[in-house]
């Protein structure tokens, strides 16, 4: 076993690393073409550094281990919400602005949806979520694209499209996260087999964190810039992300079954209602060191779940 979890840390590696090289490719190639920083931040940072996620789903759905997918988005949210912005504001209080919590409060919403389709029968069996009900998923994400980027002017120069470094770097980039992703997934599944431990909790622990670290470095960056805020926004538009989009693209591959997930589904409910909670406490739409160390105990204590399956 020791062989997997050393082939796995390379996974990891390639799928951080792909993710950042993609991620600034894209943004090289955006400012190429005209379009503007704020539309870069909400859309492209945004769905690359949740790529590894993507990656890992995709493979694990076309395999035939939905539940490791599962394990990994529901995982993925509770790392993003409550440890990487809970370490943050432990260190740098968090200022925010109440877009913020709008969005938050969409986040809340999409988890609830998510659990209830996973709890109604549309098409399939109850505690699944369809592909039909994925569909659903990915036209209710398109629509909150819509609304984020409404009326953000683009200028698009397509002479530039072709500029060659951003092709190069997107490129590799998605070579390293395609064989990062095979990579953690195969040995992900085998861990969990020689350790007799289900695949959704492999998922939930080691991979979400594995493909949760190019957020995590992307919140360092900006907290050391001093714009915190920015990357708090990130870490909450990749929660609908990973929830609507990833979850939904997942599904239509193969049907999730989500039985005896359900608490988990209300793990990430709770965080969010803790940060929101946190929003309208005390200093509005700030975050203080008190706050944060309360979302990282708070992490410490589902991870003890997740992991011992209390």
């Amino acid at each position: 076993m020791i062989l997997e979890i050393i082939v796995l840390i390379f996974g990891l590696a390639f799928l951080v690393m792909g993710s950042n090289l993609l991620v600034e490719g894209a943004i090289r190639l955006s400012k190429r073409i005209g379009l503007s920083k704020l539309f870069i931040g909400m859309t492209i940072v945004t769905i690359g550094t949740t790529t590894p996620e993507l990656i890992v789903n995709v493979i694990s759905a076309l395999q035939g281990n939905s539940a490791v997918g599962l394990g990994n988005i529901l995982g993925s949210n509770l790392f993003n919400i409550l440890v990487i912005i809970g370490l943050t504001a432990f260190f740098i209080k968090i200022k925010t602005t109440k877009n913020l919590a709008k969005d938050a409060f969409f986040a809340l919403i999409a988890i609830g949806l998510v659990w209830a389709f996973s709890a109604v029968s549309l098409n399939e069996p109850t505690n699944t979520i369809s592909a039909l009900e994925g569909v659903a998923m990915l036209l209710l994400f398109a629509c909150y694209m819509y609304f984020l980027i409404k009326g953000i002017p683009k200028e698009v120069k397509i002479i530039h499209v072709f500029e060659t470094r951003s092709i190069e770097l997107i490129g590799l980039g998605a070579f390293l996260l395609y064989a990062g992703g095979t990579i953690a997934v195969a040995n992900s599944v085998e861990i969990a087999r020689q350790l007799s431990i289900s695949e959704f909790v492999i998922g939930a622990t080691i991979l979400a964190i594995g493909t949760s670290l190019p957020e995590l470095s992307t919140c360092i960056i900006a907290a050391l810039k001093k714009q915190q805020e920015i990357s708090v926004g990130n870490l909450v538009g990749s929660t609908i992300y990973n929830t609507l989009a990833i979850l939904g693209i997942t599904a239509i591959i193969s049907p999730i079954n989500t039985e005896n997930y359900y608490k988990y589904f209300a793990f990430n409910a709770f965080a969010i209602l803790l940060l929101v909670g946190f929003l309208y406490t005390g200093k509005k739409y700030h975050i203080n060191r008190t706050e944060g160390a309360l979302m990282l105990i708070s992490y410490c204590l589902i991870f003890a779940v997740l992991l011992f399956n209390l």
